[in-house]
């Protein structure tokens, strides 16, 4: 017991990004694997053999978490989550003149404001759920350059991420996501925007949720030794359900939704290769009572990872980029027939 503990503590300060095997695509053994971990890391700290293995030298940038295509590597969301609606939220339609001013900077930018160890954390539901909040997020960054946490590459990966976002608002009756990213000063630091100021009644709520989060933080995860009490990891990561959870307001049944999901066609044998290497466990593969097959799909749960279509022996898959929003809330049957046996 007391190993755990000292582990859940020394996990406080270790920097490297939590890690969900069952989500990898090694793991899962997709076809082509996935290497984007190790190619987005600025430090050479990942490698990859069975599984990704990141070493003491990781900084805790995020980029890695950015890019992995099924959360099999992820930063908790909720604390940032709550740094940016704790600043003002008003209705999600709301005209831009009318928005919350908010920001969100890096550990090296000084300034009061709500802090990020590097913006190579911040995700694409972060910044919807900003703008469903009616807020106007500046993203302030140090120099990305010469950064011992982050690098170069953050600028871009950031920009990316904010691409991602707004595919996700391109059909919605909403503003256009309101999000400005800034280079801070760091020799005046007056000219970095500040976060709007915090009563006293805020400031001890804020107090008392960070306590309740880092008390949570320090129970180990093994309470009895010898025995594994481990909880096991969401099947849907907190990344897709946030970005579900913020497209607002609720589009319309028939709006088209940005959404990757695959679809299959007629040369589908009915293998359970797609249901093996999907990472959510979206996709599942059942044998009816007269003796034919079905393949179901949980949208809510598809990262769109693109695993299924790239192991598909028949190569009977491929991506649909949008669907419409009354699908997310289904079980689509994408297939059914008699199949290969």
């Amino acid at each position: 017991m007391l190993k755990g503990f000292l582990d859940a503590v020394f996990n406080l300060t270790d920097p490297r990004p939590n890690y969900i095997g069952e989500r990898c695509l090694l793991e899962k053994n997709a076809v082509g694997g996935c290497d984007k971990c190790m190619q987005a890391c600025p430090h050479e700290a990942i490698s990859l053999g069975f599984k990704p293995e990141i070493s003491e030298d990781c900084t805790g940038c995020g980029l890695c978490v950015q890019v992995c295509p099924t959360a099999a590597l992820e930063y908790d969301i909720l604390k940032p989550l709550s740094n940016l609606k704790a600043q003002g939220t008003t209705h999600a339609r709301a005209e831009a003149d009318e928005r919350v001013p908010c920001s969100l900077k890096c550990s090296k930018v000084p300034g009061d404001t709500a802090t990020i160890e590097c913006l190579g954390r911040v995700t694409p539901a972060m910044i919807l759920a900003s703008s469903a909040w009616g807020q106007e997020l500046t993203l302030l960054r140090g120099d990305c350059a010469n950064c011992k946490i982050g690098g170069a590459t953050v600028p871009e990966s950031l920009d990316s991420v904010i691409a991602i976002a707004r595919e996700y608002k391109k059909h919605l009756e909403q503003p256009e996501i309101a999000v400005q990213v800034l280079e801070g000063n760091l020799e005046q630091p007056q000219a970095i925007p500040q976060a709007p100021a915090v009563s006293r009644r805020g400031a001890l709520q804020a107090l008392a949720r960070n306590t309740r989060e880092n008390s949570v933080r320090l129970i180990p995860e093994k309470i009895i030794p010898g025995v594994d009490t481990k909880i096991e990891a969401p099947r849907i990561p907190e990344e897709w359900a946030w970005r579900k959870k913020a497209l607002r307001p609720t589009p319309q049944p028939e709006t088209l939704q940005y959404w990757v999901i695959p679809s299959i066609n007629e040369d589908c044998i009915f293998c359970p290769v797609c249901q093996n290497v999907c990472p959510t466990q979206a996709i599942v593969r059942e044998k009816e009572m007269d003796g034919t097959w079905k393949i179901n799909l949980e949208t809510a749960a598809c990262t769109g990872c693109n695993a299924c279509v790239l192991s598909c022996p028949p190569s009977a898959m491929k991506l649909e980029p949008e669907i419409p929003f009354a699908q997310l809330e289904q079980v689509l049957l994408l297939r059914e027939g008699d199949g290969y046996n």
